[in-house]
């Protein structure tokens, strides 16, 4: 499972990352491994982040379920926004996708463990990659924070918590 963190990784794991239309896109995203900025091609986004979660599960199916989260969440952890400017709905979008097919058939103690860890990995700055700063959920939900003084953690939390707890559910 080494090859998953190697830079030669990059055109299986994240094949919509790498076409001439992802070239193009706006929103660059790092991939850790590599040097080169990469865009995203919408077209086959959604494809390429469930494929990669059903891989990932087929990959992990014999180790335990704590083990195939924390794996799962460095895969993702590997891609980052370039600017902290940039919107992070999309990626945050295809993460959700990407953990709803490795978690698709699990049992509900299976799903509230992956669920807390992932929102845990969240928590301490691990988020998917999003460049999101450690802890911004104990940020934003903390009794002595200021609602709005923080909008930029405000998104990043709101797009991670919708897409992986909200959106994604709905849409399978």
């Amino acid at each position: 499972m080494s090859f998953l963190h190697t830079s030669s990784s990059i055109p299986v794991l994240f094949p919509s990352m790498t076409t001439a239309v992802a070239d193009q896109a706006v929103v660059k995203y790092f991939i850790s491994g590599s040097e080169k900025q990469h865009g995203l091609d919408m077209t086959r986004a959604r494809t390429n982040f469930r494929q990669l979660g059903v891989t990932v599960k087929k990959m992990t199916c014999l180790l335990p379920t704590r083990e195939r989260v924390m794996l799962s969440t460095q895969v993702m952890s590997r891609l980052c926004l370039c600017s902290s400017l940039s919107p992070t709905s999309q990626l945050m979008s295809l993460c959700g996708v990407f953990l709803h097919q490795l978690v698709d058939g699990w049992t509900d103690e299976e799903c509230v463990l992956a669920a807390g860890l992932v929102f845990s990995t969240f928590n301490s700055g691990g988020a998917g990659g999003a460049g999101v700063a450690g802890g911004a959920v104990s940020a934003v939900v903390a009794p002595s924070y200021q609602l709005g003084s923080k909008p930029e953690l405000e998104m990043h939390v709101k797009n991670f918590l919708a897409s992986v707890f909200y959106k994604e559910v709905a849409s399978g």
